[in-house]
């Protein structure tokens, strides 16, 4: 699907193209519907096909769903990149890696609206200086966000109870 002329354009990743696909379907569609050419951003997989019509492009950055300091600074400068070539009036991030790398990036760029679709948390599990460093990334992917849009109630109260 080639962009709309003249259109705004709108980034919706998360780390599992499927994640995309089910849990975004009717946001990619009203997103559509208002005249955005939507991106997704995604890691590669069998599911990116899945996407084939629901978006205008889909762009592959390989994120790590676990912790590599390598290979996050990598996906970061490559969605700095993609926020220049792109340039999103928004940016929706749905899970806590590409989150926490997504809308930093989108902040520190000045993309005016950066959402937060809070699935679920990394943190169940775990403990000690791994469990800090993931409460750490999600404050500030949160407070990256303008808003925290969460899927279930349950996602919500795990959210602010840490």
């Amino acid at each position: 699907m080639s962009d709309p002329v003249g259109a705004r354009a709108a980034v919706v990743s998360t780390t599992i193209p499927q994640q995309v696909d089910l849990v975004s379907r009717d946001i990619l569609a009203e997103l559509r519907a208002h005249g955005y050419a939507v991106h997704a951003v995604i890691s590669s997989g069998p599911e990116t096909a899945t996407l084939d019509g629901r978006v205008h492009r889909i762009h592959v950055v390989l994120m790590r769903r676990q912790i590599s300091l390598l290979s996050d600074v990598a996906c970061f400068v490559a969605w700095l990149r993609l926020r220049r070539t792109i340039q999103p009036e928004l940016v929706l991030a749905g899970s806590p890696k590409v989150s926490l790398l997504a809308l930093t990036a989108a902040r520190l760029t000045g993309v005016s609206r950066r959402a937060y679709l809070l699935q679920a948390l990394r943190l169940g599990g775990a403990t000690g200086a791994t469990r800090r460093l993931l409460a750490a990334a999600e404050r500030v992917a949160s407070g990256c966000a303008d808003v925290v849009i969460a899927v279930s109630p349950v996602a919500m109260l795990s959210h602010t109870l840490d």
